[in-house]
């Protein structure tokens, strides 16, 4: 409002010299609607996507499973930005050369590449992040410890997350923004029937919840990359080979972290101790995992 009447008081005590002609390019208006009104639309959507939760957990369990729930969100804004700012940066670059190629098997390494070191890495980033969660809730925060599990699943859920970014920005590229708002409310769709069930059936409670949330975050990535590679560019078996890729890694680490889990568990009886087992716990799953992931990464 204050940017609408600025502008409105300039037009109406504009100086002579200064002329305002509101010649309207309708076709490129008209494009520039086409664009617009869906990716606008997109932020309402994604904001209802990572919301959702919140509402079926005050629906389900009540606002006092809500305050516990907070610590998995904070986990979750924690863990998000990065992968986000690494897209917004390679975005430019991303668009510049398809707009050279025209084509997108050309530009197809700003995908694949990204896509391919946050599938490898990022995963273990968030086992360190799950090792740590127990004893950070415990001994700093331990009337939210009750969120420990939500946390968990949902920073596993990031993995996912982490992946999707550089596909979004490939289909405005193509033109299938009214895409990328089908494919985001279909999630939402999925989120809210995996919560229903596994809260509302399955009674997992908060569990359920981040398990849902999780699985919806899962579910999206799959969609947009599979558009892309079999639906666009049509490579159906590259398509099934690239998601086990980018899939596998995140599945061993959470084998490998709930192993570590139950073969050197927590005490909780004394900090130093267990500040010790962590310790342990993360430079056993850096050390294994962490350089397998390295060695396989630079195999690609």
């Amino acid at each position: 409002l204050t940017s609408l009447a600025g502008t409105l008081y300039v037009v109406a005590r504009k100086p002579r010299f200064l002329k305002i002609h509101l010649n309207l390019d309708w076709k490129c208006l008209k494009s520039l609607f086409k664009m617009g009104v869906p990716l606008s639309l997109y932020g309402f959507i994604r904001t209802v996507f990572l919301s959702v939760d919140r509402i079926l957990i005050l629906v389900f369990l009540g606002r006092i499973y809500l305050g516990f729930y907070s610590i998995a969100v904070m986990v979750y804004n924690f863990a998000t930005p990065l992968p986000k700012m690494v897209s917004n940066v390679l975005y430019p670059r991303f668009m510049e050369a398809f707009g050279k190629a025209g084509d997108l098997d050309q530009v197809d390494a700003y995908l694949t590449k990204p896509t391919l070191t946050f599938a490898y890495l990022y995963p273990v980033a968030a086992g360190l992040g799950v090792l740590v969660l127990p004893f950070f809730l415990h001994y700093c925060l331990p009337q939210f410890f009750p969120g420990l599990a939500a946390a968990q699943i949902l920073l596993w859920g990031t993995c996912c997350y982490a992946l999707i970014f550089m596909w979004g920005y490939a289909m405005i590229a193509l033109g299938r923004q009214w895409m990328v708002l089908g494919l985001n409310a279909a999630a939402i769709i999925v989120e809210i029937g995996l919560c229903v069930l596994l809260t509302g059936r399955l009674k997992f409670g908060l569990a359920g919840i981040a398990m849902g949330t999780a699985l919806a975050h899962f579910f999206l990535s799959l969609l947009l990359i599979g558009f892309i590679i079999w639906g666009h560019q049509k490579k159906k078996t590259e398509c099934l080979r690239f998601l086990v890729r980018i899939y596998t890694p995140l599945a061993g680490a959470i084998v490998f972290v709930w192993l570590i889990g139950r073969w050197v568990p927590y005490r909780f009886d004394f900090l130093w101790r267990d500040l010790g087992i962590f310790l342990f716990q993360a430079v056993l799953f850096a050390a294994v995992w962490g350089s397998l992931m390295f060695y396989q990464l630079n195999q690609q």
